[in-house]
């Protein structure tokens, strides 16, 4: 899927699911970060979020240092801004 900006997102699958996952809390994925294909997101982990309806699914995916993580004891005080976004439609 193609990395999208918060406005792109919004022209694909609106306004209002858009607004739906950016006020979701998100998780950890599994997924691992490879140089060769995400060179600005090494020695970070992966978090996102997902909402959908019955036309679209809309994921935001946020990147948290390695080194931020494992030294907070509070993660609300980390940054959560979004990187990209991905959107699916059925």
């Amino acid at each position: 899927m193609e990395k999208l900006s918060r406005q792109e997102a919004i022209e694909i699958a609106g306004i209002e699911l858009v607004e739906q996952v950016e006020n979701m809390d998100c998780e950890a994925t599994s997924r691992l970060i490879y140089p060769s294909f995400e060179p600005e997101h090494v020695g970070m982990q992966e978090f996102c979020a997902t909402a959908r309806n019955n036309c679209a699914k809309v994921t935001a995916y946020y990147f948290q240092k390695d080194e931020d993580i494992e030294d907070c004891n509070d993660w609300s005080m980390l940054d959560w801004k979004i990187e990209y976004y991905e959107v699916e439609l059925f």
